[in-house]
């Protein structure tokens, strides 16, 4: 399994941004698309770290993520 930094089940958008190497935006666009989900604590956005891992292996595994 890949490790990212850290081992908090949650990770801002900014963290999930870096870790995928994409940008915010496109964070942002995915999750208003329900490619991934939003986890809302106290006006803020996360995602889940295994989510993000799955998301970035399965890239990994086959050439790309599934549009």
């Amino acid at each position: 399994m890949i490790q990212l930094k850290e081992e908090h089940p949650l990770m801002t958008v900014l963290e999930a941004a870096e870790s995928l190497r994409l940008s915010r935006h496109t964070i942002n666009n995915w999750m208003s698309q329900g490619r991934l989900h939003r986890v809302k604590l106290g006006g803020r956005t996360f995602l889940e770290r295994d989510e993000v891992v799955k998301l970035l292996e399965e890239a990994i595994r086959t050439g790309g993520v599934k549009r």
